[in-house]
């Protein structure tokens, strides 16, 4: 005769309905099927042949989804020139040099006064850049980096990593070259300012001439950034006001996110400063998320995480009081302004040959008399009674 069935053998019922006899028991979900709580059945088990689970398997990992991000920082030229020799192997050439021949042809025949006019500089300053754009091809060239990238960048101690992000993640917009790439040949000249007025084929300002060009250019560099190191692009506007306007953000990619920056509390001096200590932190910090940029720390800036957003990051001046910039009711574009810009300096401010070797020394002297006028005024008999 057959023998009988033992317990236990042949299948199981489902256990997605709880068995009459088996109530009073609660049942949990798992990755394979399904277990006993409260039991000391705590594994799971492996489901027989043509069982099928009706929870689906579980996806989240514990952590937020996000799209994986990467930063395109976009400076502008520091008016200071550095025109020592430069050590750094690595050059690029710039990528519409055509343009910036078209537009030197039209600096070429402004007069010394014309062209005092569009920089801002003094008299003398203007003479000698004339004399430059008249002889530009001439000129040896040096990394845009370490030229027009300014003092607080220092680009010139960049590590070959270091290098390396920056050739992929930093942009620099200028009025004589366009979109320029860290290590592109420049000239030592000026860069021309966004914000000036020349008549050329495509318009009469400086913004006009470069808008479409310029803007295609950084969304090319976007979309390839966003292919090779994430979905998203974070393009940190470290620049005025004056600069970002030849920027069309509307026709942007839609891989695109923008970041403002906004250094407030400080002069126009250490505005212009901040931005440059900024853009090294990115490139040394490998930033590529809005953690990495809210990273920046220093001693004379503070992040101000109440009034930023995601669009915007604003840093608040914690130095010296020097450095401060005084409150000045009824002007517009004072140095406290963000988005204030000077194109360029006076004539007395600082001679044209050696704008770079003496930088430091000869931006010092001014900042001591600033100085000396604040602690003045501290102790004046108004203030001090005001004060008890």
């Amino acid at each position: 005769c057959p023998r009988s069935r033992r317990p236990g053998r042949g299948p199981l019922p489902p256990l997605a309905l709880p068995h009459p006899a088996m109530t009073g028991l609660t049942f949990g979900d798992t990755r394979l099927g399904q277990r006993v709580i409260g039991n000391k059945v705590t594994g799971g088990y492996e489901m027989p042949e043509g069982w099928v689970d009706s929870a689906p398997a579980p996806t989240w990992s514990g952590k937020t989804t996000q799209d994986k991000t990467c930063v395109l920082l976009l400076m502008q030229p520091d008016k200071a020139l550095d025109l020592k020799p430069s050590q750094c192997p690595t050059r690029t050439y710039i990528r519409d040099f055509k343009k910036t021949e078209e537009l030197v042809e039209v600096l070429q025949k402004l007069s010394v006064e014309d062209l005092q006019a569009l920089m801002g500089v003094g008299k003398k300053i203007a003479k000698s850049h004339l004399e430059r754009f008249q002889n530009f091809q001439r000129f040896p060239a040096k990394q845009a980096c370490l030229m027009l990238g300014g003092e607080a960048l220092a680009a010139a101690d960049f590590s070959g990593g270091e290098q390396r992000f920056a050739d992929a993640h930093l942009r620099i917009a200028s009025g004589l070259y366009g979109l320029l790439r860290p290590f592109d040949d420049v000239k030592p000249v000026r860069d021309v300012p966004m914000g000036g007025r020349l008549s050329t084929k495509r318009g009469s300002t400086v913004v006009a001439f470069w808008a479409d060009s310029l803007t295609k250019q950084l969304a090319k560099d976007a979309q390839e950034l966003a292919r090779r190191d994430g979905e998203k692009v974070l393009l940190v506007a470290c620049l005025t006001d004056e600069y970002w306007a030849a920027v069309q953000a509307s026709v942007l990619p839609s891989c695109v996110e923008l970041v403002r920056l906004s250094f407030l509390g400080a002069t126009e001096e250490q505005v212009r400063r901040a931005r440059g200590l900024f853009a090294r932190h990115v490139v040394q910090k490998r930033a590529c998320d809005l953690e990495g940029l809210q990273d920046f720390s220093h001693d004379d800036w503070d992040f101000d995480r109440l009034t930023s957003r995601e669009a915007k990051l604003v840093f608040r001046w914690d130095g010296d009081a020097s450095g401060a910039c005084a409150p000045k009711l009824g002007k517009k574009g004072t140095a406290c302004d963000p988005g204030y810009h000077s194109s360029g300096t006076s004539g007395a401010e600082e001679e044209d040959g050696a704008e770079t070797a003496r930088g430091r020394s000869q931006s010092a002297p001014p900042r001591e008399r600033s100085r000396s006028r604040s602690r003045g005024r501290s102790r004046t008999p108004v203030r001090e009674g005001r004060r008890r």
